[in-house]
């Protein structure tokens, strides 16, 4: 039933409106938690309500995802992976270094003790040269078996270690790459030395087979290769 009554003025109208109808039939739920559930619909209710948050969220989101993703690249930039080893040509004629062998593959846990063998023996006895590990063979994998010499390198000035094995190096000078990352974000030796190969085909450079790598610091190394005479 539904009654209506009308009042006119001038300029003013007023409506009055009586209505009589069903309770709550006449009202529309205001959200579908209120009504769904009375139905027996709740997985609807949930996938709706589900749905409504991401679409109030969805600035939200993409603001935080944009926030994640300009970090992670602004900590990469500062690592420095966005930089280019430097490629140059070194005049050096000889390099003598003092350490151990290693036969075996990268992932032995014996080649990371032998680092750190090296690492106290060139604060114990204060050897000014870096740490090396020279390169007989580039593997192809962690698994494959190389030979390796890993020690340091023995300036003018510094004195040699009697306990360790000595190797000497002629050269006819070297093509050294030099990159400044750190770990995390250090390139494949197999990529370095494609760059090392592909600068020394334009300078007409004949190479010798072993790989040279010398540890300055956490963020520095070099990847060398020398020449042959």
């Amino acid at each position: 039933l539904l009654l209506l009554l009308h009042i006119d003025y001038r300029r003013y109208s007023v409506q009055i409106k009586y209505s009589y109808l069903i309770k709550e039939r006449s009202r529309k739920p205001e959200t579908t938690r209120n009504c769904l559930p009375r139905m027996g619909f709740i997985p609807i209710c949930i996938m709706y309500n589900t749905k409504n948050w991401f679409k109030m969220r969805k600035p939200y989101i993409f603001i935080v995802l944009e926030l994640i993703i300009t970090t992670r690249w602004i900590l990469y930039d500062k690592l420095g992976g966005f930089s280019d080893p430097e490629l140059s040509y070194e005049p050096v004629k000889e390099y003598l270094m003092a350490g151990r062998f290693f036969n075996g593959n990268t992932s032995n846990p014996e080649l990371e003790e032998l680092f750190i063998e090296m690492r106290s023996v060139k604060d114990r006895e204060k050897v000014a040269g870096p740490l090396v590990m020279v390169w007989y063979e580039v593997p192809e994998s962690s698994k494959d078996s190389v030979q390796l010499f890993v020690g340091l390198e023995i300036l003018p000035d510094d004195h040699f270690p009697g306990h360790l094995d000595s190797v000497h190096f002629d050269m006819n000078g070297l093509v050294r790459a030099t990159i400044r990352k750190h770990a995390s974000v250090m390139p494949s030796p197999s990529m370095i030395i494609n760059e090392i190969k592909e600068y020394a085909d334009n300078q007409q450079y004949k190479l010798q087979d072993l790989v040279i790598d010398k540890y300055l610091s956490d963020t520095v190394v070099y990847t060398e290769i020398p020449l042959k005479f």
